[in-house]
């Protein structure tokens, strides 16, 4: 019983929910009493056996799914910078924002413990502490071969409380009118073969509707002080260069200074330059998302012809039983009191009403989502701006 407690636990604090067939099942089978449990057991056991049945039908088609998922998982990690160094910045920089104390390093390498959080943080902490132990809290890390190999360790993932928490406070802290981020900085980089001025940007694509149906932050440079680069070369090279993973230093105040001049220098004609690469990236990722977004309308929709059936169905199961019941029991029901058997009426015509409605509701859903994915307009803004300066020419700046 202390172990199937224990994966219940672990199955609400992960997914917030426990499978109310198992839960009904374990709660039946070890806190009724044994009488009614037996009962209850003898009298349920096919329709169990059938949930169950369809529940790991289920369970198959989401494996397969997974399945699929996870073959393209570590190309997206890798693509969206999601490494373990990265994550934790997040959470370092939010923290310091809000002018909270670090996190707490432990013996092992890689996992952390919360300090004491200020109020505003406090969910944090308590989506950390088990149900079986409340007054623990478990311990992060932000590589998920440590948390697989220690279950006591709790995995930070982006769907998780304290990255949703820092990665909100980071975003409102770049848009807000009082930030303690700087949205202009250089930095010197290592091995990089030419400086570059680049523009971290934010896309956002809202349809007809109003709705926002894709946004993500994209990298766009431009080689500074010179001919553009080929694009893609140029999106490598600043890929590569701004990822958390490599060494930054901040620029010095004589390198600060000679890309303050040349950032000026012809009314702006590098600012512009950089402008234009920004918008000409953002064309070409809008036309690359084009195609999941339509897969996307189309799973909409099937998701809305599939709850609208199940309801159909919910109701049409319904009303048959209701008449069936009135046909086998006509005698019963004239036992009933005039009130009883006027409620009977008014819900039978209710559902029989509502059944009737469902089609045209349907309808309406379906050019709710048409409307959501029609004339899709683009919205850039530029988030920050970020010169990445070759040691070459810093030491030569330095000079000057």
């Amino acid at each position: 019983m202390k172990r199937i407690a224990q994966k219940i636990a672990i199955e609400q604090q992960d997914l917030k929910m426990v499978n109310p067939l198992i839960d009904a099942q374990i709660y039946q089978r070890f806190c009724a009493s044994d009488a009614v449990a037996a009962q209850a057991s003898r009298a349920d056991d096919d329709k169990v056996a059938q949930e169950i049945n369809r529940v790991l039908a289920k369970g198959m088609e989401l494996n397969r799914s997974l399945t699929a998922l996870e073959r393209d998982y570590d190309v997206s990690r890798a693509g969206m910078h999601l490494s373990e160094r990265a994550e934790r910045r997040v959470v370092d920089e939010a923290l310091e924002l809000t002018n909270q104390p670090p996190l707490i390093p432990t013996e092992q390498a890689g996992v952390y413990e919360l300090p004491s959080l200020n109020p505003g943080w406090r969910p944090i902490s308590d989506a950390l502490r088990p149900l079986l132990d409340p007054s623990h809290i478990r311990p992060i890390t932000f590589d998920e071969s440590i948390a697989k190999a220690n279950p006591d360790v709790a995995y930070m993932h982006l769907g998780s409380t304290l990255m949703d928490k820092a990665a909100r406070t980071l975003r409102s802290n770049l848009y807000g009118q009082e930030s303690k981020l700087h949205r202009v900085t250089a930095v010197v980089v290592s091995g990089l073969e030419y400086t570059c001025a680049a523009a971290v940007a934010r896309l956002v694509l809202v349809g007809r509707s109003g709705l926002r149906v894709h946004e993500e932050m994209f990298v766009t440079g431009i080689r500074f002080g010179a001919q553009n680069m080929a694009e893609e070369k140029a999106l490598e090279l600043l890929d590569d260069t701004l990822d958390a993973e490599r060494p930054l230093r901040l620029a010095d105040r004589a390198i600060l200074k000679h890309l303050e001049t040349a950032w000026d220098e012809h009314h702006g004609w590098m600012k512009q330059r950089l402008e234009d690469a920004v918008m000409r990236r953002a064309e070409i990722r809008q036309q690359a998302v084009e195609t999941s977004l339509h897969k996307r309308e189309e799973d909409d929709k099937q998701r809305v012809h599939g709850i609208f059936s199940q309801f159909r169905a919910n109701l049409q199961t319904s009303l048959q039983r209701l008449k069936e019941e009135e046909a086998r029991e006509q005698e019963q029901l004239t036992l009933w009191t005039d009130e009883a058997q006027r409620q009977r009426l008014h819900d039978i015509a209710n559902m029989t009403e509502r059944l009737g409605a469902l089609d045209e509701e349907e309808r309406k859903e379906i050019e709710l989502v048409d409307l959501r994915y029609r004339d899709i307009r683009p919205y850039v803004s530029i988030a920050a701006l970020v010169f990445a300066v070759n040691e070459h020419d810093a030491q030569q700046w330095r000079k000057q």
